[in-house]
């Protein structure tokens, strides 16, 4: 579920879903601080207990918390959550890429996931435990365990739930079960349907995870401005990973909040990143912490993460973000680009993307909502103000031109040329003034106004 640095007495704990982890937090006091995926380098050098359990019997306790609820369960858990679920569905969303276990994007079936994923998964660091306990044998194990660590001798009744149905499995829903969770037999022991037959294997250290290189996103670290960059990777951090390693899901509504702690903040944002990568929301959190910075040191580390997260592959990294995000690295750019060029180009795409927007901002608040494509144009054209003239919307050749300009510019340059490139692309994509005046052309002279029809001449 989490790990939890636990005080009076001192005590981390990986607290794996369904495996007792509860009755331990009630009796070793106050939650000092919490982390998903990692064991923070700043925590102490004290014991790190975890509790195992039969996958089986802990894979239905969570499917049957889902589906019926649990009267020992405060908050959330006390009312059946997912009512029509069963056990394939379960193993549906654990076998579902799409679905986050990561809490840092919180929904119901990402909670289910988390809740039923294998315990020696790298995301649970049961690998960092320097104490691992069985659930089957709890109370005499951790009995043991206390009296070598100045704990409280007895842990208090564990919570076992009697009032709720039983959830059983047919034949083939066990062998897709015991082959989803085959790590968890064989490192944990375990065979049957019951407590470890065989000795635990040695538990092997998993590669670096996208958790261990971005702590605060996964954390409740406080960090704020001016110490900004301790909400961000280190400046030397492999990308790598973050480039290789998706946000499931399907993008979320863009988010306009604002938080004063940044590792909030980033994961308010990550909703509008799912189906990117790690890297774009990455050098969306850059950007923010570039643009709250007052300290110089803390906005030359933003903008070199920044700078690193372009330089590999622009245009592909481009292609994840929604125009939002592209005019904000167009403005980043335009503040901060390394060359002359790079400034200027910048400035062209922000402009490019901001004069759309206060051109439909203007038709959304002011103008009459049409029918589209029209069927009456309501005036022929002509001057509109300071020697400028409409533009001749069935045979004009005003966004070509500057289609052809933009590329001739924009191939100048690897770093932000496509970038400017991308944002004409979603101009003329989305339902902007630029694609429905493109939609218009070669197509017959719509009819003019008649003042003989009335003021919209309908």
């Amino acid at each position: 579920m989490a790990n939890l640095l636990l005080s009076d007495p001192d005590l981390i704990l990986l607290h794996l879903p369904k495996t007792g982890g509860t009755s331990i937090q009630n009796l070793c006091g106050k939650r000092a601080a919490m982390a998903f995926g990692f064991v923070p380098k700043r925590w102490p050098a004290v014991a790190r207990l975890a509790v195992t359990r039969n996958p089986k019997s802990r894979f239905l306790s969570a499917v049957r918390m889902f589906k019926f609820g649990d009267t020992h369960e405060a908050g959330r858990y006390s009312e059946p959550t997912l009512p029509d679920l069963t056990v394939t569905q379960a193993l549906d969303v654990l076998e579902d890429p799409e679905i986050p276990f990561d809490r840092l994007i919180r929904e119901p079936l990402g909670n289910l996931k988390h809740h039923i994923l294998p315990q020696t998964h790298p995301f649970n660091c049961l690998h960092l435990a320097t104490d691992i306990l069985c659930f089957e044998r709890l109370s005499a194990e951790y009995e043991a365990f206390a009296a070598h660590h100045a704990l409280p001798a007895q842990l208090p009744h564990l919570r076992r739930t009697t009032d709720r149905p039983r959830v059983t499995m047919t034949d083939a829903e066990e062998a897709r079960m015991r082959r989803l969770f085959a790590e968890d037999y064989r490192l944990l022991g375990y065979e049957g349907d019951g407590e470890p037959v065989r000795p635990r294997a040695p538990l092997p250290s998993p590669p670096q995870q996208i958790y261990d290189l971005w702590p605060a996103l996964f954390s409740d670290n406080k960090s704020r401005i001016p110490g900004g960059l301790r909400a961000l990777p280190s400046r030397k951090a492999d990308l790598a990973l973050f480039r290789s390693t998706p946000i499931p899901g399907t993008p979320g509504r863009t988010w306009p909040g604002r938080k004063p702690v940044l590792g909030q903040h980033f994961r308010a944002l990550a909703p509008e990143f799912k189906g990117s990568s790690f890297l774009a929301l990455l050098l969306a959190s850059s950007i923010v912490v570039t643009r709250r910075a007052r300290d110089d040191a803390v906005r030359r580390g933003a903008l070199q993460l920044f700078f690193r997260c372009v330089e590999d592959d622009p245009a592909a990294l481009y292609r994840q973000l929604n125009l939002r995000w592209l005019t904000s690295v167009a403005d980043t750019f335009a503040d901060h680009g390394k060359t002359p060029g790079a400034r200027a180009l910048g400035l062209l795409a922000s402009t490019m993307a901001n004069f759309a927007k206060l051109a439909e901002s203007e038709v959304r608040l002011y103008r009459p909502a049409v029918p589209w494509p029209p069927k009456h144009r309501f005036s022929k054209g002509g001057p509109l103000f300071d020697g400028v003239i409409t533009y001749w919307v069935e045979q004009g050749d005003l966004i070509d031109n500057l289609a052809k300009r933009l590329a001739k510019n924009a191939d100048g340059d690897a770093l932000v040329g496509p970038l400017c490139n991308e944002v004409f692309l979603r101009l003329k994509a989305n339902d902007t003034f630029i694609a429905r005046l493109e939609e218009m052309k070669s197509r017959p002279v719509p009819p003019l106004r008649s003042a003989s029809r009335g003021r919209f001449g309908l």
